[in-house]
């Protein structure tokens, strides 16, 4: 579990939220896709600077870009750094 997931997931998991874990840019887009299909709009991605595939910039953009799929999704940007 990368480090950042670690910090956070204790207050998500006190304030009630349900949380999705994706390891890579890819899929988090990957299954912002699959919330969109099941009728469960995601409302926050918490992305970490250091991601494979997909750096911080690209998956910010793609999940802007598609907006109209989405929805509005606020974005967070975390690092263990």
């Amino acid at each position: 579990m990368p480090p950042t997931v670690r910090l956070y997931t204790p207050n998500l998991i006190s304030w009630s939220c349900d949380s999705i874990l994706a390891v890579s840019g890819q899929e988090a887009l990957a299954l912002l896709q699959k919330a969109v299909e099941d009728k469960q709009p995601i409302g926050m991605a918490i992305i970490d600077f250091m991601m494979p595939e997909m750096d911080r910039f690209e998956t910010t953009r793609a999940i802007r870009n598609s907006q109209a799929a989405y929805g509005k999704i606020s974005i967070i940007a975390l690092t263990s750094r």
